[in-house]
């Protein structure tokens, strides 16, 4: 599937060749393959890292975790504060949205 499609610019099928990159990046981490994990997670930033599909960022942000949890797994933490950080500064404005969207909403019900 990742091979088949990973040229498609439909947004729903790129979202599913970003789960299946996931999937196997946290399959192989499970497996303390953490360098092949980490590459799967690599793969997904550099390739779908810039979207602006708001779906497709959260699947990145998603991602982003998971390599920090990686990193964290084989004692890589330098490595794993990077992607912290790079998730607190590519994704905070998002998130804060999301939140102030979400108080709204309760509010207007």
């Amino acid at each position: 599937m990742i091979h088949q499609f990973s040229n498609v610019q439909d947004p729903q099928i790129q979202r599913d060749v970003i789960a299946a990159l996931g999937f196997k990046g946290n399959a192989l981490g499970r497996l303390h393959r953490y360098e092949e994990a980490t590459a799967m997670y690599k793969e997904i930033i550099r390739r779908f890292g810039d979207s602006q599909d708001i779906k497709i960022q959260r699947v990145v942000e998603s991602v982003l975790l998971s390599k920090s949890i990686v990193f964290g797994n084989s004692h890589r933490y330098e490595e794993a504060i990077t992607v912290d950080d790079e998730i607190i500064h590519k994704f905070s404005e998002s998130l804060h949205l999301t939140k102030q969207r979400s108080v709204a909403e309760g509010s207007i019900r």
